[in-house]
């Protein structure tokens, strides 16, 4: 009803992400292949409007297959590593559409990415990562919102980082 929830709400979350990644010494495209796997356990809470909602359990699992890892390369002179992946995550969490919370968003997501560093210099690196994301639909949404499905939009994002090595265990540096 254009009310604020501003105050009287809160969130809280717990997110154990177990993940399994496997690279092959084998090549394919001149790059090592592989898979990942993660499977979160996820306890979510919220309180709003004086009501409690949680859920806790088996989360979403994603599937990363290809996964390419080529080995250090060169360009302009500099050391280069680069990383392809395509992510696919699976409805698999608990869902209920009469709940407000839920271990799973009851749709499937693709995810591919990639990213790569390169060494500037020995104690200078810089890394980024450029995503896209696609959702599929969800058929059953949230009774109360009184709709037939649901689809979040697609979203293309990136992360970057430059850091600096003070000495050979650790360096500094700004991420975004």
């Amino acid at each position: 009803n254009g009310d604020s929830l501003a105050g009287n709400s809160s969130m809280r979350s717990w997110v154990l992400l177990n993940q399994l990644i496997y690279i092959s010494k084998s090549k394919i495209f001149g790059a090592h292949y592989g898979f990942d796997i993660t499977v979160p356990v996820v306890d979510v809470s919220m309180k709003t409007r004086g009501k409690k909602y949680y859920d806790t359990g088996l989360g979403d699992i994603t599937i990363g297959l290809p996964l390419l890892q080529w080995p250090k390369r060169k360009l302009f002179g500099m050391d280069f590593y680069q990383k392809l992946d395509f992510l696919i995550k699976i409805p698999s969490g608990h869902y209920d559409n009469n709940e407000l919370v839920n271990t799973s968003k009851n749709l499937y997501s693709i995810n591919p990415f990639y990213s790569f560093t390169l060494f500037m210099t020995p104690k200078i690196e810089t890394s980024m990562r450029f995503s896209y994301l696609w959702n599929s639909k969800n058929h059953d949404p949230y009774k109360p919102l009184d709709v037939d499905d649901l689809q979040p939009g697609q979203a293309f994002h990136m992360n970057y980082a430059v850091s600096y090595g003070i000495n050979d265990r650790y360096r500094i540096g700004v991420a975004g």
